[in-house]
């Protein structure tokens, strides 16, 4: 399935630094919006790539999620990107996991949640 994007940022600091990737869905009717998150603190190897895995995985799993209700749908989408993460320790080790900070966010009508891991912060 394919989501259209409203909104799609993409900030690459010096060679030196690290990548940010984000993603700003459109509004879907059943679940709201998803926006996500995720940096790397060092440019790493792979770290676009592994980026983009991310995302792609959260999108797809969240508007794929078999509840119509957000907070079930976030944290069913929680659980597949911590095992594409697990999966991707596996494949890469587990080095690049000290530069990752994510925020996976959901809004619908007025609510939002969301879930947050390294030193990204979040401010309602």
């Amino acid at each position: 399935m394919l989501i259209n994007e409203i909104a799609k940022l993409e900030i690459k600091q010096s060679e030196n630094k690290g990548v940010l990737k984000s993603l700003i869905s459109k509004e879907e009717k059943q679940l709201g919006k998803i926006i996500i998150l995720v940096k790397f603190a060092e440019k790493i190897d792979q770290g676009d790539h592994l980026a983009k895995r991310i995302i792609n995985e959260a999108k797809y799993s969240y508007y794929e999620s078999p509840t119509d209700n957000p907070e079930t749908a976030l944290e069913n989408t929680l659980q597949k990107v911590n095992f594409l993460i697990s999966h991707i320790v596996k494949e890469e080790g587990k080095e690049w996991l000290t530069h990752l900070s994510m925020l996976i966010a959901v809004t619908k009508d007025a609510q939002i949640h969301f879930s947050k891991v390294g030193f990204i912060r979040a401010f309602l």
